[in-house]
C-alpha cells in the first residue's frame, strides 16, 4: 500500500514539474514578439543615420571641455563640404574643415551618450551623423566647471545645453549668486518631484552643494533637523527645504568651495554664449523625426489651446498618442505648476490667473530618453472679480489705487468711510493694512507660536514663518539673509521682541510684493468684502 502510495505522489509530482516548464515555456514564447518589436524599433531609429562613428574613431578625435574634431574615411566627405548647412538638434556649433569634423560650445566634463550631426544639402537633402560615447574634458574655467558639476549632481543626465549656458550667463552677468544659483536649480521640477521623501532631498541638496554623497551620519542629522522644524514649528516642506538648504550653504566647506570662484573680482562681459546662440531663438525640430529631441509647438496649435484661471490643455500633434499616455511623468518648468497627459493632451495645472507664460519646456521621458516641448507663449483668462472689474460692475473709485493717487493708508480710509461709515484712526491703519491683505488663520498660527514660545523662538525660523504670513510663500536664501540681519541688529538696541517682531512686520508691508498682493486683495474683497470686524487690533 505505502508503494502504492509513493508511485502516486511521485506521478503527481512529475505532473506539475512538467506543467511548470510547460508554462514557463509559453511565457517565454509569448515574449518573443515583444522582443522583436523592440529590436524593430531600434533599427527603425537607427534609419535615420547614414554613419556612425565607431569606437576607435571616437577615441582619436580631439576632445576639450568644449569641442569634438572627429574624422573618418567612410564618411560622405563630399557631402559635407558642399552642404548649405550642418547643425545639432540641441544649437551646438558645427563646422566642417579640412576632412574634419568640429562640434563645439559643448558642456565640459559631461558624458555624451549620443550626438547627432545633420546636414542638409541645397536640394533639400540630408545626411545624419553619430557620435557615440563621449565625454568632454574638465574646464579650467572655474565658473564653467562650477555649473557643470552642480548641475550633474542634481539634474544628472538630463542636463541640456541651454541650461548649462543660461545659468552660466546669469552667474557672469552677477544676475544670480552662486547660492541662488544652487538654490534655484534645488527648485527644478525634476528634482522636486523626484524627491518624493526627506532623505532624498536631502541627500539631492548635499551632493549639489558639497559635490559629494553624504554619509549616513551627516543624514541622519540632516533628518533630525527636518523633524524637528516640521514637529516643533509647524512648518511646511518647502519652508524646511529653504532652512536646511541656507544652513549647508552658511558652512565652511561651502564657503571655501565658493571664494574660489572669484565671483567679485570678474568683469560683467558683453556677451556670453547663451546670449549669442540661446536667449532669442526657437528651435523648430518636430516629432517625426526621432534623433531629434525637442518639439515646439507651431502657431496652429497654441492657437487651439483652452486656458482657464489656473490651468492649460495644449492640444498635441497625433504623434504623441504613440509616445504619451495617462501613466507618462510629464514636468512642467513653471514654478508651483504640475503637468499631466490625458487623451491626446497635456494639462497644466498650478498657473496664476491673467498671467502669460513664455519660453517654458514640458519634459516628458520617452524610451529612457528625456524629451522636451517647447512652448512660445499662453495665457490664463482673468478671475471672475478681474472680468467684474474689466466690465464695470465695480464702482471705478476703488479699482486700482494708483490710478487716482492713492495712498494704501488713503484708500483704506476711504474704503471704510464710504462702505461702512466708520472713521479709522491713524494708529489703526498698520493693523488694518494686515488683516485686509493676510490669511487670518495663518496670522493667528503665527502669533500663537511667538506666544507659546515667549518670543524664545529662533530667528530663521521666525522670518521664514513670516514669509508664508506676509507673502504667502517660502522665503528665498537672499530674503531670509536680509531680514534675519535686520532682525539681529535690531536686537542690539530693541529689548522688547514683540516689538522687533512688529517693526520687522511693518517693513515687510512697505514693500512692492506686499503692496502688489494688497492691490490684487482689494480687487477681491470690494466685490465680496462684507465683514465689518476687520477693524481689530493685533494684541
Amino acid at each position: 500500500m505505502d508503494a502504492r502510495k509513493n508511485i502516486y505522489f511521485y506521478i503527481v509530482f512529475l505532473f506539475m514539474l512538467c506543467s511548470f516548464y510547460i508554462c514557463n515555456g509559453f511565457s517565454v514564447n509569448a515574449q518573443i514578439p515583444q522582443e522583436i518589436n523592440i529590436e524593430y524599433l531600434k533599427n527603425k531609429e537607427n534609419e535615420y543615420v547614414d554613419y556612425l562613428f565607431t569606437t576607435k574613431e571616437v577615441s582619436l578625435s580631439k576632445i576639450t571641455d568644449s569641442s569634438i574634431t572627429i574624422t573618418s574615411e567612410n564618411f560622405n566627405k563630399d557631402f559635407l563640404e558642399n552642404a548649405k548647412s550642418l547643425k545639432n538638434t540641441f544649437g551646438y556649433d558645427v563646422n566642417y574643415e579640412n576632412g574634419e569634423l568640429i562640434v563645439s560650445g559643448l558642456i565640459p566634463d559631461f558624458l555624451y551618450n549620443s550626438l547627432y550631426i545633420e546636414a542638409e544639402s541645397f536640394n533639400n537633402e540630408k545626411y545624419v551623423l553619430e557620435i557615440k560615447n563621449f565625454k568632454t574634458a574638465k574646464s579650467q574655467d572655474l565658473i564653467k566647471q562650477f555649473v557643470t558639476q552642480t548641475l550633474q549632481y542634481t539634474i544628472k543626465k538630463s542636463i541640456l545645453p541651454i541650461d548649462f549656458y543660461m545659468w552660466e550667463h546669469k552667474i557672469l552677468m552677477k544676475e544670480v549668486t552662486p547660492e541662488e544659483f544652487i538654490f534655484r536649480v534645488l527648485q527644478h521640477p525634476k528634482i522636486l518631484y523626484n524627491t518624493d521623501t526627506p532623505e532624498k532631498f536631502i541627500e539631492k541638496a548635499y551632493s549639489a552643494i558639497f559635490l559629494d554623497h553624504i554619509s549616513r551620519d551627516e543624514l541622519i542629522n540632516w533628518l533630525n533637523k527636518f523633524n524637528e522644524y516640521k514637529q516643533k514649528y509647524f512648518m511646511k516642506d518647502d519652508e524646511v527645504w529653504t532652512l536646511i538648504i541656507e544652513e549647508m550653504i552658511q558652512s565652511e566647506d561651502f564657503k571655501n568651495r565658493i571664494e574660489l570662484l572669484n565671483i567679485d573680482e570678474l568683469e560683467v562681459p558683453l556677451s556670453t554664449r547663451y546670449s549669442e546662440v540661446y536667449e532669442n531663438s526657437k528651435f523648430d525640430y518636430k516629432i517625426d523625426n526621432e534623433i531629434k529631441n525637442l518639439y515646439v509647438m507651431d502657431y496652429n496649435e497654441l492657437n487651439r489651446t483652452k486656458m482657464n484661471e489656473t490651468g492649460a490643455v495644449l492640444f498635441l500633434n497625433e504623434g504623441f498618442s504613440d509616445v504619451l499616455n495617462s501613466n507618462s511623468k510629464i514636468f512642467v518648468d513653471i514654478e508651483n505648476a504640475t503637468a499631466k497627459y490625458k487623451n491626446g493632451k497635456i494639462i497644466i495645472e498650478g498657473l496664476a490667473p491673467n498671467t502669460v507664460y513664455r519660453n517654458f519646456k514640458i519634459v516628458y521621458t520617452n524610451r529612457g530618453l528625456e524629451k522636451i516641448i517647447f512652448v512660445q507663449w499662453i495665457k490664463t483668462t482673468r478671475t471672475k472679480e478681474q472680468k467684474l472689474l474689466k466690465s464695470n460692475k465695480v464702482d471705478r473709485k476703488f479699482n486700482v489705487l494708483d490710478n487716482f493717487g492713492y495712498s494704501i493708508d488713503d484708500f483704506l480710509k476711504i474704503f471704510y468711510e464710504k462702505k461702512y461709515g466708520l472713521e479709522i484712526k491713524e494708529d489703526e491703519l498698520d493693523c488694518l493694512k494686515l488683516l485686509f491683505v493676510v490669511d487670518r488663520v495663518k496670522l493667528e498660527k503665527f502669533l500663537n507660536l511667538v506666544y507659546k514660545s515667549d518670543f524664545n523662538i529662533d530667528n530663521k525660523i521666525l522670518i521664514s514663518k513670516l514669509y508664508d504670513v506676509i507673502f504667502n510663500r517660502a522665503a528665498d536664501i537672499e530674503g531670509l539673509k536680509y531680514w534675519v540681519e535686520k532682525f539681529e541688529i535690531y536686537e542690539g538696541f530693541m529689548s522688547n521682541s514683540y516689538e522687533i517682531v512688529k517693526k520687522i512686520i511693518l517693513e515687510m508691508m512697505d514693500s512692492d510684493e506686499f503692496k502688489n498682493r494688497f492691490n490684487d486683495a482689494v480687487l477681491k474683497n470690494i466685490i465680496e468684502f462684507n465683514n465689518r470686524d476687520k477693524k481689530l487690533h493685533i494684541v
